[in-house]
């Protein structure tokens, strides 16, 4: 399957604990969703617009603790295109969009092994084009 071939749409992926071992840095696809449409962006961050002196700013996003997840331009990107990356712990924990057409040979695979979608609905969803 050729990526040239599909059409330009955003898709989520996720990357955490998975597989035969639960190891590490497994990837998964999740839909086809812009990244402010997230459950974790839903639930676990904040819009912030004042800065640490509490004078007003450029909003950006942070976790319940308070860590820069995304800064003002990233952030206004998020919203405003829906492409996006939201790592949590550096580790397990990361969500993130791309555009179809630049899916790699990974994310391929692993929209492929979602259970939710079977190969044609994927085709389908993309209007592949052979």
């Amino acid at each position: 399957m050729k990526t040239s071939n599909l059409k330009k749409r955003i898709v989520m992926f996720h990357i955490g604990r998975g597989g035969r071992f639960h190891n590490e840095g497994h990837l998964t696809f999740v839909v086809f969703n812009k990244i402010d449409e997230c459950h974790d962006w839903q639930q676990n961050t904040f819009s912030k617009d004042r800065d640490e002196k509490g004078r007003f700013c450029n909003p950006y996003l942070t976790d319940c603790s308070g860590n820069v997840l995304m800064d003002a331009d990233q952030y206004h990107e998020a919203i405003e295109i829906g492409i996006g990356i939201l790592n949590f712990d550096n580790e397990y924990d990361t969500t993130y969009t791309t555009y179809t057409d630049e899916l790699s040979v990974a994310e391929l695979e692993a929209m492929s092994e979602n259970p939710y979608y079977g190969v044609d609905e994927i085709l389908e969803a993309y209007e592949y084009e052979a």
